[in-house]
């Protein structure tokens, strides 16, 4: 039985999928192979791995001195495993900074070559998932969403649905009274209705499950936003475009800046957001093609693509790495891309807006769910029919995790090697004036070019973004002019520096707590 004010219910099918056989949706036009996405994949794998070897092979011959011990070794895997992550998004910045110089980042003047007057007017609904979470947040941004869209002059239809899985009385009691006051004095001309589920089953995903099982048959697309979450009416009605003049996507995300940080950590985290990562969201976007990746909200999926393909299923075993999917939406993605839909990534595209955690202590809370969620992962790359990008955006997931206790293991070995090293009767400045110390185990005049070169490439994506900045001239004001911008840089990258090493413990704290089968 539908809720009070509900629309009649419009069900749709949306079957767990099956990860041990290919599917395809038959709903899914058929699409050339693209040739070029091929030859840019190609390039930029070839590149990142020259990169990596090259590095690689320097550290090798620096911890070769001597022959290289138990400890050598160690040091040398973990800087090589490490170190293809740090070339692959320096390369991305600098492939993404080429795009956006020469205008082609994809955005929402990208319709895929067909005209906008061609193109058929979509039901959409707009869809809030929320979970214990700030009311006044949830109802307030939705709102402010729904009525932007009330003087838009697009042909999509919006309807709004806040999918309330909250489980405290008190919040619950807060989202009555927010629903009384919206429908007594919003005066919205667009629909806006609420649906409480009593039992948080398969959490978010399985929210959008639900509605999609209910209400799905009734509307083209959905665009997903979480509680913390805002997007232009403009950004909306062109997601809507991109899809409705592309029959081949199934999804089309945008690129969320943040926003609202009045902490240290949170503005760091913002000023890095808004410089930084356009140039990465661009670089990922040119090689990914159709085979992008989906961020779990400020995005727009086609209803009958996602519930024909993107059920998710049980993962096999028990938590924390098997049950319900926590990181659903890298899952999510690799299987519609599997059923042949297309999943897009507009990063040009402006008016997409999110928050973030205010302190290290929340964003460490966070990072160890999605660390679990990531691992999870796992259990799912080797599933069947999946696109070899969409099992590689898996295995990045995996290693944002893994990388860290790599680097943690890095600086142990290092620090064992020095210790190793300091019970040796050497003499460390065997010249006059020397600035650095010469270590007997290594070639140091190597490794400090080594260690340099290393920060040069970890830096990039920075520099790539601020040189972005500075090129468009007429912005600069936006950022409180030019030495604002630099002085931002500067204290950003200092600030990142700083914080780095406690994010690495953490996030190897979450690993090996995920390892040893604690469940968050």
């Amino acid at each position: 039985m539908a809720p009070p004010d509900f629309p009649p219910r419009t069900p749709l099918a949306m079957p767990p999928q099956d990860l041990s056989r290919p599917f395809r949706d038959q709903a899914a036009p058929r699409v050339g192979t693209d040739r070029a996405a091929f030859v840019l994949r190609a390039v930029v794998a070839l590149v990142v791995i020259a990169l990596t070897a090259g590095f690689g092979r320097e550290m090798i011959d620096i911890l070769a001195k001597g022959g290289l011990s138990v400890l050598e070794i160690v040091m040398a895997v973990s800087f090589i495993a490490s170190f293809f992550w740090i070339a692959l998004s320096a390369i991305n910045a600098l492939c993404g900074a080429v795009m956006i110089a020469s205008g082609l980042a994809p955005g929402p003047a990208d319709k895929s070559g067909r005209s906008r007057r061609a193109c058929p007017d979509l039901d959409v609904a707009l869809l809030v998932p929320a979970y214990n979470e700030d009311t006044n947040l949830v109802f307030g941004n939705a709102i402010a969403v729904l009525k932007a869209l009330e003087g838009h002059s697009s042909g999509h239809r919006f309807s709004l649905f806040i999918l309330s899985d909250t489980t405290d009385p008190q919040i619950l009691a807060c989202e009555a009274k927010a629903l009384r006051a919206v429908r007594r004095n919003s005066g919205s001309a667009l629909p806006i209705h609420y649906r409480h589920r009593a039992s948080n089953v398969g959490r978010k995903a399985g929210n959008i499950t639900d509605w999609c099982r209910d209400w799905g048959g009734g509307f083209d697309a959905f665009v997903v936003l979480d509680a913390d979450s805002l997007m232009s009416d403009s950004a909306i009605v062109a997601l809507a475009d991109a899809l409705a003049a592309d029959p081949s996507a199934g999804l089309v995300q945008t690129v969320p800046r943040l926003i609202k940080a009045e902490t240290l950590f949170g503005r760091m985290q913002q000023f890095a957001t808004a410089a930084y990562g356009l140039p990465l969201a661009a670089g990922q976007a040119l090689w990914s093609r159709g085979e992008g990746n989906y961020w779990g909200h400020n995005a727009i999926i086609r209803t009958g693509a996602f519930a024909a393909s993107a059920g998710l299923p049980q993962l096999r075993g028990r938590r924390p790495f098997g049950g319900s999917v926590m990181s659903h939406d890298f899952v999510e993605a690799a299987l519609l891309r599997r059923a042949g839909w297309r999943v897009r990534m507009l990063p040009a595209l402006t008016g997409s807006f999110e928050e973030t955690p205010p302190t290290l202590i929340d964003n460490a809370l966070r990072d160890r769910r999605w660390c679990q969620g990531n691992l999870q992962h796992l259990g799912v790359v080797g599933a069947a029919g999946l696109h070899s990008v969409n099992r590689f955006h898996l295995l990045q997931g995996v290693m944002a995790y893994v990388s860290s206790f790599l680097w943690l293991m890095f600086l142990a070995a290092g620090t064992a090697l020095a210790l190793q090293a300091g019970a040796m009767p050497v003499d460390y400045f065997p010249q006059p004036y020397m600035f650095f110390p010469s270590w007997p185990l290594i070639d140091s005049e190597r490794a400090m070019t080594l260690l340099l070169m290393t920060i040069a490439v970890l830096l990039v994506p920075k520099l790539a973004g601020i040189a972005i900045i500075i090129a468009r001239r007429k912005a600069w004001s936006t950022w409180g002019g030019l030495a604002s911008i630099l002085g931002s840089a500067m204290a950003e990258i200092v600030l990142s520096a700083l914080i780095a090493p406690i994010l690495m413990v953490q996030n190897s704290i979450a690993l090996l707590r995920t390892l040893a089968g604690f469940d968050t």
